[in-house]
């Protein structure tokens, strides 16, 4: 076939069971650089069942020894990283088993959604093994482009009635979106005021980015947003706005003095009690605020409150008494 690309034509040898370790090697030396050179986000997805995934998490892939990648894994490598044209993916899956389409036309969704020809998209969920993971892919490209309109137009394709727990995560995906592109009041009001939404959904609102300065924040928590969230989840929007303000301890001897509100909110997240789960996301947070402590007393009250052993164990020392190797 003319046009096809070296790397379907190197592929297809592969699949084909021609002169494997050639093909092999020349298929490898001409994907490296490409997937090296891609984005760490680059949407990857390797089989029908597995996760939407980015492809910093899956270049080892190319060095692996003890189970080095099949041509369906390869192919799939390829088309993320945009070494192979439509004609070309559609020649491989002509010479792989059915079994190991499912990555492939996956990603073909994702680019369907991407321009926007939905209609399109959902006729390549259909024709999976398992539809149901092809429309809901379909959602979740939806909900991380904060298109509400669009997601919920699909909302009936992705059969609500079944693992309801994905689709919460679909909504949080949503409301986070719309957060990041339209800021936090936009989502809150979404939040607010769409029936498929509510409350569970305002941490999300609120946890995407910025919101205000951590004394303004303060005031929110405990004027219009009080009672919407739990304690543990106003600690940790606490957490993350004092992160962003307060200088780290560092490596360096001297340093100014501790921000008082870094004491005051390991206080505050000291009061907090609940079930395994709620102590567990709490302890957590005072990890993250280990960064900021600079003064031996606030280390010693802290590790007083953490209740996991293992976690205390780790607040040993101050972070500008912790040396870098060598």
């Amino acid at each position: 076939m003319t046009g096809r690309s070296e790397i379907a034509t190197l592929l297809l040898a592969l699949i084909d069971g021609g002169p494997a370790e050639g093909a092999r090697a020349r298929l490898l030396a001409a994907l490296e650089p490409a997937v090296e050179a891609a984005p760490d986000d680059t949407l990857f997805i390797p089989q029908l069942l597995t996760p939407v995934a980015r492809l910093e998490h899956h270049r080892s892939m190319l060095t692996r020894q003890a189970h080095p990648p099949g041509p369906a894994e390869l192919a799939g490598l390829a088309d993320a990283v945009g070494l192979l044209s439509e004609d070309d993916v559609d020649a491989i899956l002509a010479a792989l088993p059915p079994i190991a389409h499912g990555g492939l036309l996956r990603q073909r969704i994702h680019r369907l959604v991407t321009a926007g020809h939905l209609e399109e998209a959902h006729a390549v969920a259909d024709s999976l093994k398992d539809p149901l993971r092809g429309h809901r892919d379909i959602g979740l490209h939806l909900a991380r482009a904060g298109d509400v309109e669009g997601f919920f137009a699909t909302w009936p394709r992705l059969e609500p009635r079944r693992a309801t727990a994905e689709l919460v995560e679909l909504r949080e995906e949503l409301v986070a979106a719309v957060a990041r592109t339209g800021g936090w009041r936009a989502a809150v009001e979404l939040v607010d005021t769409h029936p498929r939404l509510g409350d569970r959904y305002l941490f999300s609102a609120l946890g995407a980015g910025p919101i205000a300065q951590y004394d303004v924040l303060l005031g929110l928590l405990d004027g219009d947003l009080s009672g919407r969230l739990t304690e543990v989840q106003q600690a940790q929007l606490l957490v993350d706005e004092l992160l962003r303000e307060v200088e780290p301890s560092s490596h360096r001897v001297a340093l100014p003095p501790e921000d008082s509100r870094v004491l005051a909110l390991a206080e505050r997240l000291g009061a907090i009690d609940g079930d395994r789960a709620t102590i567990r996301v709490r302890d957590w947070q005072f990890v993250r605020l280990w960064p900021l402590i600079a003064e031996e007393a606030t280390l010693k009250r802290v590790r007083a409150l953490v209740r996991a052993p293992n976690l205390r164990r780790e607040l040993s020392a101050l972070g500008r008494e912790i040396r870098p190797p060598g």
